[in-house]
């Protein structure tokens, strides 16, 4: 579960990050350098998507969801969970199960549970990949990446841009075990207001909640 709620965030956030990558296709660094602009000069950005988890000899699992970042907070709410942060904590709501469980945004950045915006883009920035367009069809660029470090849970990731609206489209993560993860995004709203509440999970609206706080005062 953690991973996947890993793959949601990171892979709407990995067009904002300046990858320590070796340069080996400068057409390829050309448009993520352009995406990156392109998002980072939204004031905020709310994402619907859909996320298709691939296990070995079972039944694809897909689902939906929405997520919204502004500034350092950011709600995710898909069909299984949510997450809410307000840029010092962060809770994650299982719906299913009615319980929550929170966490202090840890700066450790080798932190599983580090799921701010800050901490995924530490954890990408500490890896190195080699990465090429590797097909162009239809008017999307797919871009592969795969990690440099042997130690990567996944082999490669690809990404697929539209060249007319200059936006991501899908991502497709391939991990080692057999799993594969895509998400693809169905649209993109930037520069929305949205109230401070919106990031922060409020019991009260869930009658009966367990509440895990694991947040060291």
């Amino acid at each position: 579960m953690i991973r996947i709620l890993l793959f949601s965030l990171s892979m709407v956030l990995m067009v904002h990050v300046g990858i320590s990558q070796q340069i080996q296709d400068e057409n390829a660094l050309k448009l993520i350098n352009e995406l990156e602009e392109k998002y980072n000069a939204y004031s905020s950005i709310e994402a619907n998507f859909k996320l298709t988890t691939e296990i070995p000899e079972e039944e694809p699992i897909i689902e939906s969801g929405t997520f919204i970042q502004s500034g350092e907070a950011y709600h995710l709410d898909s069909d299984q969970q949510k997450i809410y942060s307000d840029g010092q904590s962060i809770w994650l709501f299982q719906k299913r199960q009615n319980e929550v469980q929170i966490n202090s945004i840890d700066e450790d950045e080798g932190s599983v549970a580090n799921l701010t915006p800050k901490g995924i883009i530490a954890l990408f920035n500490n890896q190195t990949f080699d990465y090429a367009i590797v097909n162009e069809e239809n008017g999307i660029s797919y871009i592969e990446f795969k990690p440099l470090d042997r130690d990567s849970e996944y082999h490669k990731a690809r990404l697929a841009i539209d060249l007319q609206k200059k936006e991501l489209s899908s991502a497709k993560v391939f991990y080692k075990d057999g799993i594969h993860l895509t998400m693809d995004v169905v649209d993109i709203t930037p520069n929305q207001t949205y109230d401070a509440g919106i990031f922060v999970f409020d019991a009260s609206q869930y009658p009966g909640v367990h509440v895990e706080d694991l947040r060291i005062d």
